[in-house]
């Protein structure tokens, strides 16, 4: 090995080792959890969680919302949502799949975007005469947005609990519904 080809050897082997670290930081999945108690009955919040019209009035972000397949407007498992969100300014057109379903009790969302794979989980159910809303936020990132999730690392709880709480404010007025 001759003295020029040292320090390539040396930035191959550092780029692997970062490789490698970035990698195992991408295989980890990060959970955010929030949850809030609406004073209005179940029936009134959930149209709030799969009426796309009603979506964007609370969900941060969402510039476009529609049913891909306009001639079924139940929601069920399979639903694909076309969606345009709007991340840091740019916007980006993604489908959400309805993964589970159960009426008037879970619904869990699931898109890829920028390699980053989100499962968003709602769960509602009715205490006393309210409704308790609980919305989980499951993140994978592949090697490439690990590396950026490194400089741009936000506390997702936060920005959550304001769309929740913006879906109470909504649902307990009646506005839009």
């Amino acid at each position: 090995m001759n003295e020029s080809t040292k320090p390539l050897i040396y930035i191959v082997v550092i780029l692997l080792l970062v490789g490698g670290v970035l990698h195992l930081i991408g295989a980890k999945e990060e959970e955010f959890v929030v949850s809030i108690s609406i004073a209005r009955p179940l029936e009134d919040v959930y149209p709030y969680l799969t009426n796309p019209s009603l979506r964007m009035k609370w969900s941060e972000g969402l510039v476009s919302c529609k049913l891909a397949d306009s001639s079924d407007a139940t929601v069920h498992e399979g639903t694909v949502y076309e969606s345009e969100i709007d991340i840091n300014g740019k916007r980006k057109v993604v489908q959400e799949t309805v993964k589970l379903y159960e009426k008037h009790k879970l619904m869990t969302l699931h898109r890829e975007i920028d390699g980053i794979s989100e499962t968003r989980i709602f769960e509602i159910e009715t205490l006393r005469e309210k409704t308790k809303l609980s919305y989980r936020y499951l993140q994978q990132r592949n090697f490439m947005s690990s590396f950026l999730y490194l400089v741009n690392h936000r506390d997702l709880n936060g920005p959550m609990l304001e769309e929740v709480e913006k879906l109470k404010q909504l649902a307990e007025s009646g506005e839009g519904s």
